[in-house]
């Protein structure tokens, strides 16, 4: 069983972010990530505890933004290639006012036989700065 809680409050001690539980089996984090200016800008990541093939699986997804014209879907796949962990993928979700959009995220998987805290950091940061990194190429900047 994955003692996400624990993983969580490790993170958070050793970087600059607050994390919050949403719901059962689902937490927010907001990740601080250092510029090169000096100033913090956080990504916001949500952590899901699922189940596949009777084991727990910790899903950590950002969002980027939406589909525009101008972001062509060669270049996500480009992107793809300067990920480890993670994947950029396009997925139908609801805005405020209930559209459904294409939008842009970032996710990663990590299952219970392969948790630890120091790959699970990995993941979490790069989900963080690959979310980060495309909002500012494809949007200018802090997107969502």
């Amino acid at each position: 069983m994955i003692d996400i809680k624990s993983a969580l409050n490790a993170f958070s001690d050793a970087h600059v972010c607050k994390w919050k539980e949403l719901q059962p089996k689902l937490y927010g984090i907001d990740v601080g990530m250092q510029l090169v200016n000096g100033e913090t800008r956080f990504q916001y990541v949500t952590i899901q505890i699922a189940s596949k093939n009777h084991k727990e699986m910790v899903i950590l997804h950002s969002q980027v933004g939406e589909l525009h014209s101008y972001i062509k879907p060669d270049q996500l796949l480009r992107d793809n290639r300067k990920t480890v962990y993670s994947k950029i993928l396009l997925q139908k979700l609801q805005d405020k006012k209930g559209n459904v959009l294409e939008s842009i995220c970032i996710q990663a998987n990590l299952m219970e036989d392969h948790f630890t805290n120091a790959l699970f950091d990995a993941m979490l940061s790069e989900v963080a700065d690959r979310a980060d990194l495309l909002e500012e190429l494809h949007y200018g900047g802090d997107h969502h």
